[in-house]
């Protein structure tokens, strides 16, 4: 670890005083310390030290900063602006084999996951959709319908006709209060001032089945 001598401590101070970065009359201990936490030697330029000095006193201003995290984010961003992007070299790109590229380019075919699945929907404004999902594996699939299914049903879109028997095995009755004859959707049930009632939005209405 570099020792920091007491007149490299009084220069550095004088550096970052006439620049303005840090206010007149530290105690040498406290210019001492945040040398060290900002990774300077005796040997750092006195332009580097004001630049990542200033940058620190910034992130400082962060109430939730603390004072690592501080010196961190100024020489990261120090790093980065002396970055010389224009000396970056490009990374090659390999040629895709012509029939490879052939398939790519062919405007009539579209690339498709080895697994998919397509529902018929209907909005509550009555509006009918085509949606269709697509995963790497069945299984996975699988585990995104189920959660495609509770999207749908809390937005209030439904499956004409399926909306109930995907998790009965059979059709409900007329009766059954919790069904919408209507629009063939399960409704919600809803309790106040001891009522009881069933009911689910349509655009911007309600519908109670009836």
């Amino acid at each position: 670890m570099t020792k920091w001598r007491m007149s490299d401590i009084e220069k550095a101070q004088k550096v970052l005083e006439n620049a303005g970065v840090i206010p007149k009359g530290l105690h040498p201990n406290h210019i001492k310390n945040k040398l060290k936490l900002l990774g300077f030697t005796p040997d750092t330029p006195n332009e580097t030290m004001i630049i990542i000095t200033r940058k620190y006193e910034k992130f400082k201003e962060d109430p939730e900063c603390t004072n690592r995290q501080a010196a961190e984010a100024a020489h990261r961003e120090y790093e980065i602006e002396q970055m010389d992007f224009d000396k970056v070299e490009e990374i090659p790109i390999p040629e895709l084999p012509p029939e490879v590229k052939e398939r790519l380019m062919a405007k009539e075919e579209l690339y498709e996951a080895p697994a998919s699945a397509t529902v018929r929907i209907t909005s509550p404004n009555g509006y009918d959709w085509l949606f269709t999902i697509r995963d790497f594996t069945a299984n996975d699939l699988f585990d995104k319908v189920k959660v495609i299914e509770g999207i749908f049903k809390n937005a209030g879109y439904y499956a004409e006709g399926h909306g109930y028997t995907a998790q009965t095995s059979s059709a409900p009755s007329e009766d059954d209060p919790a069904w919408c004859s209507i629009h063939n959707c399960e409704m919600k049930k809803y309790e106040k001032d001891g009522r009881t009632w069933y009911s689910h939005k349509v655009g911007d209405s309600w519908c109670k089945g009836k």
